[in-house]
This record gives structure tokens, C-alpha cells and sequence, in this order.
């Protein structure tokens, strides 16, 4: 609560208490607050760190405020634990989502991106990532140059142009010591 009188919501939004509405429902969750944070944060904290513990209590309180009409008289602990809970649980599907998503993304080591072809892997591993991301799209994903350029966020001509360029390095950095190339090297996936 500021000194002027008004208590501020998540977003930064100003809640207004000069309407007797408003005096009403800031004075309750000033009340729930005062009786029921610290329970809310201990619950918080055998569940999670205290960095995430202090969230949680931000977040049951501000769906308090919103829901304060369905909060009831009698034990209203409760409910706010079952908010903490629901919280937690969303806090966990977006961490293992986040998790997910970064395996996803991280970069493939030599060993993944060739198990039975050392030598091509060694030769993807010292291009720069963006001539690797094009040939891992067209040659690994099957995606045509359309997609490819959607994916990218560039033009069907850039595509081509980086693929292009892409696959004379990557035939360069196939090229054994004596000059020799071996093409079959530079199609296979």
C-alpha cells in the first residue's frame, strides 16, 4: 500500500479506494494478507527456493484480489493454500516446459549430429552455425527452401544463396589433405 491511499496490482496497475467498493476489498486482502502471507510464504517454501517462494505469494495474492469474491469467510487459508498450489504447479509445467525447450534448442555436439560418420560430423562442427543451420534444415529436416527461408526469417533467394555457399564450405572443410574430394560426403545427410 503507497502513503497516497492506493494499492498497486501486478501489471502496475492503481486500484482505486475512494469508492466504498474499493475501501471494502483493499481492507480484506490488506486483512488476508496480514493474517495469512507468512503461512502462505512457509507453505511456499517447503515446496520451492525462496526466490520463487516470494513469487508465489505475489501471485496468490493478486489472484485474491481478483477472485476476492470467491475467498470464504470461513478458513480462508485454505483456499489461498489451494491458489499456492495450483501456482506451484504451473511454476513446475512452466520450468519443465523451459527445460524442454532448451534441450531442444542447445546445439548438437559432433558425436550427435554424426554417430556413424565422424568425419562429416568433425567437417558440420567447424562451419559457422548459420551455414550448419541451413544444411541440418534442408539435408536432416527435408525442408525445402520455402520453409527453410520461413524458418530463417529471410528470402527464398537468401536461402539458396546461403546454401549455396554453405555447401562449398562444408566440401572444403571435407577435403582430405591430398586435394581429393568425395562428393558422396558432401550429399549425404
Amino acid at each position: 500500500m503507497r502513503p497516497n491511499g492506493q494499492l498497486f496490482g501486478r501489471v502496475g496497475k492503481k486500484f482505486d479506494r475512494r469508492g466504498h467498493d474499493g475501501v471494502v476489498r483493499a481492507s480484506r486482502i490488506e486483512e488476508l494478507f496480514r493474517l495469512y502471507a507468512a503461512d502462505v510464504l512457509a507453505y511456499a517454501l517447503r515446496r520451492t527456493d525462496a526466490a520463487s517462494a516470494d513469487d508465489v505469494v505475489a501471485e496468490v495474492f493478486a489472484t485474491a484480489w481478483r477472485r476476492l469474491d470467491r475467498i470464504p469467510e470461513q478458513e480462508p487459508v485454505l483456499w489461498l493454500y489451494a491458489v499456492a498450489r495450483r501456482v506451484l504447479a504451473n511454476n513446475r509445467r512452466s520450468l519443465r516446459r523451459r527445460l524442454a525447450l532448451h534441450e531442444a534448442l542447445r546445439p548438437l555436439t559432433v558425436e550427435e549430429l554424426a554417430p556413424s560418420g565422424l568425419r562429416l560430423g568433425h567437417a558440420l562442427g567447424a562451419l559457422k552455425a548459420t551455414d550448419r543451420e541451413v544444411l541440418l534444415l534442408t539435408a536432416w529436416e527435408g525442408l525445402d527452401a520455402n520453409q527453410v527461408a520461413e524458418v530463417l526469417g529471410c528470402s527464398v533467394q537468401a536461402v539458396y544463396t546461403r546454401l549455396h555457399r554453405a555447401k562449398r564450405r562444408l566440401a572444403a572443410q571435407l577435403q582430405p589433405q591430398d586435394g581429393t574430394l568425395h562428393t558422396a560426403e558432401v550429399n549425404a545427410p
